[in-house]
């Protein structure tokens, strides 16, 4: 084999699947899925769309769910957020690997996602530690980053100050 042949099988091929479009702000915008073709096996990250819910109908959402590939061996979420999150159904019993604090968020708060795309009969989710960041452009991405803001703020000015 050339060494030109051992590289190209060696590399990792990554796809870009439509999973939904959303309308933000009057634009239409596209929600990808993403498949890593790995010589162990199929990753997707993200999982779209698969239905709708009234929480988001605000944004028009046109789930895909024919366009995500189901023939993967590890499921990673980058976020919980429900264009993100929402096809995590279709993957009973498949490894499904997302931030702690996501996790955590996802459990805890009422307002963070839709826990019914999270938590589901025969899920496998782990989490691993991670710095988490916000998609801009929904609503619900600008109030928590507002709130986000306005917490760091408080905290900054509740602090003593430091000496030098």
């Amino acid at each position: 084999m050339s060494e030109s042949t051992k590289n190209e099988a060696m590399t990792p091929a990554i796809t870009a699947h439509l999973g939904a479009e959303l309308v933000v702000e009057g634009e239409t915008w596209p929600v990808f899925v993403w498949t890593i073709d790995h010589p162990a096996g199929r990753v997707l990250v993200d999982t779209g769309m698969i239905d709708t819910r009234p929480e988001v109908d605000d944004m028009s959402p046109t789930p895909h769910p024919e366009n995500i590939p189901r023939d993967v061996v590890v499921v990673i979420n980058t976020h919980l957020h429900f264009d993100h999150c929402g096809g995590n159904r279709l993957f009973p019993g498949v490894p499904i690997h997302v931030q702690a604090r996501e996790l955590a968020d996802a459990r805890a708060r009422d307002d963070y996602t839709n826990r019914e795309w999270v938590e589901f009969d025969a899920r496998r989710t782990s989490s691993t530690t991670g710095k988490p960041r916000c998609c801009r452009g929904s609503a619900w991405c600008r109030r928590r980053r507002r709130e986000s803001s306005d917490a760091r703020t408080t905290a900054r000015s509740a602090r003593p100050p430091r000496a030098l």
